[in-house]
């Protein structure tokens, strides 16, 4: 009986009706290797390895010609690097043998030791370069031997850069695209900065040498930007190459994040741009790294890559990046830029300037692009745009999603104090519709611009009391602190019924503060920043102990302590009857040792003045909540 059966498989196996179980005389369903489902006659339904679907006579449709598309396009990427129509490069898999890994490896690890003498550390680096000499190509494109490359660039001086760039900029069509040999290039580029001085240094000595084969460090970054720059839109939206063009607008001008010159290399945050509020890196450039630049932004300004700057995430970066770079270095080049930009975009529908330009307001990239416009325009292009553009719409500004960060950048970005003003009061109107909208970084603003132009301080403060029900009676301003940081209204904070709103509450040693709100605490940092901040300052008096207790032990509430020890309006007797409600015989050790533990914002108190008395004293307060923590 078995040799039966298995001849009646074998000629069922040869007919092709023995792949599964049986579902009846016309459905068969195949789960094996070939997955065919057959559902009646002339419907055959296979998703096996060639991907064919037939359904029913002369309807076939195979996948066989994708496939000899992809053969061909590989082909193309082995044989001369980035396809045609603009495609990304295939990164070529890594051509180092075991042996060759292992000693990078190694020399890493030294590498990483500390030398005694700066002789060492340089004998060790050129002997590093001659067992690397033509394997650097290779090296960039290794996962791991990228990178071992990159910290050898970080310790190398300027004649082993330039050897290394000497080496890898010839190969820059495959490693710009490429994601370990991006990095490698982005690492090369920021040590232009720390080695600044080898940029002429370097063409000095070719030339007292008598003029040798080897370029000097300036032309081979200048040879590097011009391939970069001939392939600027493909560099732009490639998401590796993207880094690359970045980095190397911020050497051409001249200025590099500050974490991004020093010793720890690119980070993802560096590589997005120079942070207006953050350190910059500064160093002279030569003129030929400048008209380079000026070159880039001729590139910038075209209508064509504006259109791709605002449909790509990733291109929009390099003309954020371009913009700020030009702001600093080439001024002109930023206005007229700028300028450029608003007369593209005003003018792209035929419903008016007005309405496009709100239209990349609320848009995801084109509000990112229009930030960086506003922080690069001077007073004239501000003013054309407020006039043009933003006034009559701030409220519809305010309340979008994505528009009110741009009109926060706008609010901090004015650079008088009559447009300022103009924006200020326009605002101020609908305050309380923005602020139950949840768009607090809008009133932020509007404080740090009050501070910083002078105008319209009284008039935000009482706005603000009018928003949180402690206007009248006056007495309710004793708790302003807590409604603030908290962002609730008199009502809620205390529980008051609506009906009763007109009463008036005894203060009160309970505590009622739950938490702290992180624009809260923005808000009242700033209006301690204030001509008069009397009112606020009362407040702290009169805030419960364990109140500020909660606001000092939270991470956003700190630094409202730290803003009010270091305002030079805030009198030395208030500063210390606050200090006061800190001593520790009124306080149990528990709570004493989770504010030393906690509260290390009042360690950046001023150490002179009286402002410095009182926060050395509130440091000594903590110090012996210390010494509780021990005794416990």
């Amino acid at each position: 009986m078995a040799r039966a059966r298995e001849k009646e498989r074998g000629r069922e196996k040869e007919s092709g009706r023995g792949k599964g179980r049986g579902m009846g005389k016309r459905k068969e369903r195949g789960m094996g290797k070939g997955k065919v489902r057959k559902m009646g006659k002339g419907k055959v339904r296979k998703m096996g390895k060639g991907k064919v679907r037939k359904m029913g006579k002369g309807k076939e449709r195979a996948m066989g010609r994708e496939r000899a598309a992809g053969r061909e396009r590989e082909g193309r990427e082995r044989a001369g690097g980035r396809p045609m129509g603009g495609g990304k490069a295939k990164e070529s898999e890594p051509q180092l043998d075991s042996a060759t890994l292992s000693y990078c490896s190694e020399l890493d690890k030294a590498l990483k030791q500390q030398f005694d003498t700066e002789e060492e550390k340089l004998l060790f680096t050129s002997n590093v370069l001659m067992e690397i000499r033509g394997k650097e190509a290779k090296l960039c494109t290794d996962p791991k031997a990228s990178v071992f490359l990159e910290n050898l660039l970080k310790e190398c001086d300027g004649s082993a850069l330039r050897s290394i760039l000497s080496a890898i900029v010839p190969h820059q069509a495959q490693l710009g695209y490429h994601r370990c040999g991006a990095h490698v290039l982005q690492t090369a580029l920021l040590q232009v900065a720390r080695l600044q001085g080898s940029l002429q240094e370097q063409k000095e000595e070719e030339e007292g040498e008598g003029g040798g084969s080897s370029e000097s460090l300036e032309s081979l970054v200048l040879k590097l930007s011009r391939g970069v720059r001939a392939s600027f839109l493909e560099y732009a939206e490639d998401v590796h190459g993207s880094f690359v063009l970045r980095t190397l607008l911020q050497v051409l001008g001249g200025a590099v994040p500050s974490v991004a010159g020093g010793e720890q290399g690119p980070s993802k945050k560096s590589a997005r741009g120079l942070d207006p509020r953050g350190e910059v890196v500064e160093f002279e450039v030569p003129e030929d790294f400048l008209d380079e630049l000026r070159s880039f932004a001729e590139l910038l300004e075209e209508k064509e890559n504006l259109q791709v700057f605002l449909a790509s995430n990733i291109a929009s970066l390099v003309f954020q990046v371009g913009i700020q770079v030009l702001s600093r270095r080439l001024p002109a080049a930023a206005r007229h830029l700028c300028s450029t930009v608003l007369e593209s975009w005003g003018a792209s529908e035929q419903t008016g300037k007005r309405r496009s330009l709100l239209v990349f307001l609320k848009d995801k990239t084109g509000s990112r692009l229009l930030e960086q416009v506003i922080v690069a325009s001077d007073q004239e292009l501000f003013g054309r745009l407020c006039d043009t553009q933003l006034e009559g719409r701030l409220l519809e500004l305010a309340l979008h999603p994505i528009a009110n960060y741009t009109l926060q950048r706008a609010l901090a970005s004015a650079p008088t104090p009559p447009l300022f003003s103009k924006l200020f009061h326009e605002i101020l109107l609908d305050l309380e519709v923005v602020v139950a909208k949840g768009h607090l970084g809008v009133v932020v603003e509007l404080a740090a611009g009050c501070v910083r132009h002078r105008e319209g301080q009284d008039k935000l403060l009482g706005k603000l009391y009018q928003i949180f029900h402690c206007d009248k009676p006056t007495s309710r301003r004793t708790s302003c602190l807590s409604l603030f940081v908290s962002l609730q209204t008199y009502e809620v904070f205390h529980s008051v019924a609506a009906d009763g709103a007109s009463t008036d509450l005894q203060p009160s040693d309970q505590p009622l503060l739950r938490s702290v709100n992180y624009h809260g605490s923005l808000l009242v940092q700033n209006l301690l920043r204030f001509d008069r901040p009397d009112e606020l300052v009362g407040s702290f008096v009169d805030t419960p102990a364990e109140d500020l207790l909660t606001l000092a032990c939270d991470p956003a509430g700190k630094y409202v302590f730290d803003a009010l020890f270091r305002s030079s309006l805030v009198p030395g007797k208030r500063k210390k009857a606050v200090a006061r409600k800190f001593q520790p015989v009124k306080w149990t050790p528990c709570r004493m040792t989770t504010l030393a533990v906690t509260l290390p914002g009042i360690s950046h108190c001023p150490t002179s003045g009286t402002a410095g008395k009182t926060g050395r004293r509130f440091s000594r307060l903590t110090a012996k909540s210390g010494k509780c923590l021990l005794r416990c």
